[in-house]
């Protein structure tokens, strides 16, 4: 926590299955994923740092807390995440900046730190106005009937985080 040289993770390739007690990928400052495919059953938060920045990489997340944790800031810039289980799918104490990638999380609660500070693609973080029960289907489809996003809730939800190119107004 004292040296700012250590406490940092930063993946740029490969292929990961994590299946952990606690916490999937965890720095206590910077946690940088530009690559790669990630499976994540964790009890915990499935990534969480200080800062957390994504520039590519696939994840598939099943978190008994929150999917993606910034204590700080967190950077969507590229990359996919499907999070089916999870208390809040994404959360950021601070700056939350979605530019790029697809991004769709179910979660069981919902705060207003789910909402992207700044976002250049269209994005919902939202409380849903009834509870969607554990095992059901849930889908978001653009204007013409396309799916964008299909899942099955790993839990009872009760809130969703989308965001796509593929949204327009």
């Amino acid at each position: 926590e004292t040296d700012l040289a250590k406490g940092r993770i930063c993946i740029k390739a490969g292929n990961y299955t994590m299946d952990v007690g606690n916490s999937g990928i965890k720095a206590f400052y910077t946690d940088s994923i530009s690559g790669g495919s990630y499976t994540i059953h964790s009890t915990d938060d499935a990534v969480q740092a200080a800062t957390v920045m994504v520039y590519g990489g696939e994840f598939t997340v099943e978190s008994g807390d929150e999917g993606f944790n910034a204590k700080a800031a967190m950077y969507l810039r590229g990359g996919s995440a499907t999070i089916t289980k999870s208390s809040k799918p994404f959360v950021s104490t601070s700056v939350m900046a979605v530019s790029g990638g697809s991004w769709f999380g179910l979660g069981g609660g919902y705060v207003e730190t789910m909402v992207p500070t700044e976002a250049s693609v269209y994005t919902v973080a939202s409380e849903l106005p009834a509870e969607i029960a554990s095992g059901a289907v849930v889908t978001i489809e653009n204007a013409s009937g396309t799916t964008i996003y299909s899942a099955v809730a790993g839990k009872k939800i009760s809130s969703i985080y989308a965001s796509s190119a593929d949204f327009s107004a």
